[in-house]
């Protein structure tokens, strides 16, 4: 009777180790296919990052191509946190948004302007500089170098601006309640504070 019971007590920790065993070796693969499956996300999104193609349009024109990166909201928390924190500080819903689109911009100036010093009073009155001087200014945004001459001022003017787009479902409200959809928008983010959104126009197509 004795045997038995520890027999039985031998089987029951064997099974039980079994199982564990089976259970860990689950979890682990689990993880693991999480984690290359986090892996692939983040490759796919570094591979889309370089794969912008610039052009030329017929007219001349700058503009680039990009293919879609498609991401679930959990996944665009984690590999785009940046992008989840403009849409919260929005006070928008992430599982309203459709769409999240970045476009970074940077344009290049040079100006020559010559010192009136012939024609006008004022310009007579004008001290005139004896040799070449050199100015510059920057932020974060922009880069101002120039040179101040005897008869001409030259300028070299450097910007950049990001501007981020977000296109979500606007829900119908009845009371305390939000349900349906009552309208698509677009917000449109500049990072510059130099500049100005002036305009902006969404259009969507229907089939």
């Amino acid at each position: 009777m004795r045997e038995k019971t520890c027999r039985r007590i031998a089987m029951t920790a064997f099974i039980t180790t079994l199982l564990l065993g089976w259970q860990l070796g689950r979890t682990c693969k689990t993880n693991s296919l999480l984690s290359d499956q986090l892996d692939i996300k983040k490759s796919e999104h570094t591979a889309l990052a370089h794969s912008v193609e610039h052009y030329r349009t017929l007219a001349g024109e700058s503009a680039a191509s990009v293919e879609a990166l498609q991401l679930h909201t959990t996944e665009l928390e984690r590999l785009r946190a940046e992008d989840a924190e403009l849409i919260h500080s929005l006070q928008l819903q992430l599982r309203r948004v459709e769409r999240v689109t970045t476009t970074a911009i940077a344009g290049e100036y040079e100006l020559v302007a010559p010192l009136a010093s012939d024609t006008t009073s004022l310009a007579e009155s004008m001290p005139q500089p004896a040799e070449i001087k050199h100015f510059e200014w920057s932020d974060d945004w922009a880069v101002v170098r120039g040179m101040i001459t005897a008869d001409s001022v030259s300028c070299e003017i450097a910007t950049i601006d990001t501007l981020h787009q977000i296109i979500h479902r606007v829900p119908r409200r009845f009371l305390f309640f939000r349900f349906g959809t009552k309208a698509i928008r677009q917000e449109i983010i500049s990072s510059n504070p130099h500049n100005t959104i002036v305009y902006a126009e969404f259009i969507e197509v229907e089939r």
